[in-house]
């Protein structure tokens, strides 16, 4: 599979989901540079950390990082009944992220 088949794969998809136990890095951020916000679990934990809640917090999205599972299940199903909303997220995410980080995406 080539890079721009591998990045092209998250056209397809709406809401991507941080792993458990051990949180996405790289696959967060390819996800977010190609629109498609990420649902993030953060936790006190030492022996796993997780990386999403540092990604999302600086892009204003704190409202994508869940404190429990319970949570993390509830800002999924809230979000995928919120079709619309999620469909604007997905058209400014790329520009919030170039903004952010202050490379361009392209």
């Amino acid at each position: 599979t080539s890079q721009y088949e591998h990045l092209n794969t998250y056209n397809q998809v709406d809401i991507s989901l941080d792993p458990f136990p051990y949180g996405g890095r790289i696959t967060t951020l390819e996800s977010l540079c190609m629109g498609s916000p990420v649902v993030g679990l953060t936790n006190d934990s030492k022996i796993t950390q997780r990386a999403s809640s540092i990604i999302l917090s600086p892009l204003g999205l704190d409202n994508w990082i869940a404190k429990t599972k319970d949570e993390y299940v509830e800002i999924v199903c809230d979000w995928t009944n919120n079709l619309e909303n999620l469909a604007q997220l997905r058209e400014q995410l790329r520009a919030q992220m170039e903004e952010r980080i202050s490379v361009p995406l392209r």
